[in-house]
């Protein structure tokens, strides 16, 4: 009963997130593996390039997010100036 309760809790929540989303289309970056969570209950497709990953040292996950924010800029940066849009 108590299961069954916290699963009717957890999907209305759910609904209720899922009808405040405006933007469908967004990237979770997570040090474990509650982005995978996020995106399964708001029934989003997962689109993060740490979903089923855990970085267990702060420091690490700190060091790839400085990584990929650096390849992020580098990439916006050119096709700025190429005129392409990504």
């Amino acid at each position: 009963m108590k299961t069954q309760l916290v699963g009717f809790i957890r999907n209305v929540i759910s609904r209720m997130n899922r009808s405040r989303l405006h933007n469908q289309e967004f990237t979770l970056i997570t040090n474990t593996c509650i982005g995978g969570i996020i995106f399964h209950d708001l029934h989003l497709r997962f689109c993060s390039p740490t979903i089923n990953c855990g970085i267990r040292d702060h420091d690490e996950f700190c060091y790839f997010v400085a990584i990929c924010s650096t390849i992020y800029l580098n990439l916006l940066n050119s096709s700025f100036l190429s005129g392409s849009t990504l």
